[in-house]
């Protein structure tokens, strides 16, 4: 479940930015040494960008938001998770055009 970003807290929820996607312990030790392939932890990754993409949103910066949910969109297609993938449509259908 997604928690709301306390109000100012947006820079927090994005200190990630930038750097890369790796939800397992074990995987961040390795990951100096280990190219994950592209297929590996769709799930994790796309619920990163789409986590991201709802701070981005929230601390109003559409267009960065726009892109992660975009990336997010693709994993969870790629993935084949549906509904997920519909969650995240929604997200950027919410997005202003800009």
């Amino acid at each position: 479940a997604r928690r709301p970003t306390p109000r100012g807290r947006h820079a927090r929820g994005d200190i990630t930015r930038g750097l890369p996607v790796c939800p397992a312990p074990r995987a961040r030790r390795l990951r100096a040494s280990l190219t994950l392939p592209a297929t590996d932890y769709l799930d994790f990754r796309a619920e990163t960008y789409a986590t991201r993409g709802s701070v981005l949103r929230d601390a109003g910066r559409p267009d960065e938001a726009r892109a992660a949910f975009e990336t997010a969109l693709e994993l969870y297609e790629r993935k084949g998770a549906v509904a997920m993938a519909r969650r995240v449509g929604d997200d950027l259908a919410s997005l202003p055009l800009g």
